[in-house]
């Protein structure tokens, strides 16, 4: 007979390997990955509760239910980065059936779950690649800004401000014909009084004051 005690030991165990994956695998902490295990599984047997229970058809092996909670994980996030990552986990999964799926004892009740965790990851094919590519922006971002600071760094190390303050009197101005800067030399059509200033230089004169 169909026991409360029985689905609720079956979620422990489910719930447990995949709080293991996210820890091992994802590097969520203890206390996040229990909480985010628990959310997810409670998720998966709300949407297949037939499947996964074991009250209608066979008792399915809980690494098939892991893998069917990981792919729901990586479906629903809305997280870029945290997406990967859950991808990540549910592909250690993939791989680990893959190399040993002859030793668990499947049924046809898992093999019909495994087919829907292959679904739902499929599915989050699109989803994957906009984390890819926003991840890629974010790093490219990131490298720019640093390459910016220390561009500036140095440009603010190798001048000696003070000694340029004379060139920075007057108002701004812009001329038809360019020339050099007067402090860096590159080519520029904006004055300052009678000197040509890039505006480059302008700014870094105002940030170095």
């Amino acid at each position: 007979m169909f026991s409360w005690f029985k689905n609720f030991k079956v979620k422990s165990e489910v719930s447990s390997l995949v709080k293991s994956v996210l820890v091992s695998v994802g590097d969520f902490s203890d206390k996040l990955a229990i909480k985010f295990s628990s959310k997810m599984t409670d998720v998966v047997w709300e949407q297949h509760y037939q499947l996964v229970s074991g009250k209608v058809y066979k008792q399915p092996n809980k690494f098939s239910c892991a893998m069917l909670v990981m792919s729901t994980c990586v479906l629903e996030s809305v997280d870029h980065h945290e997406t990967l990552i859950l991808a990540r986990c549910y592909e250690s999964l993939a791989k680990e059936l893959e190399v040993n799926g002859e030793l668990f004892d499947f049924n046809e009740v898992d093999e019909r779950i495994i087919e829907k965790s292959l679904a739902n990851f499929a599915s989050s094919e699109a989803k994957l690649q906009n984390a890819h590519n926003a991840l890629q922006q974010a790093i490219t971002a990131q490298q720019e800004a640093e390459r910016k600071k220390k561009e500036f760094s140095e440009r603010h190390k190798s001048t000696d401000w003070s000694a340029h303050a004379h060139l920075f009197k007057g108002k701004v101005g812009f001329s038809k014909q360019f020339q050099p800067c007067s402090v860096c030399g590159s080519s520029t059509g904006q004055t300052l009084g009678v000197n040509f200033i890039c505006n480059r230089c302008k700014s870094d004169f105002e940030l170095s004051r």
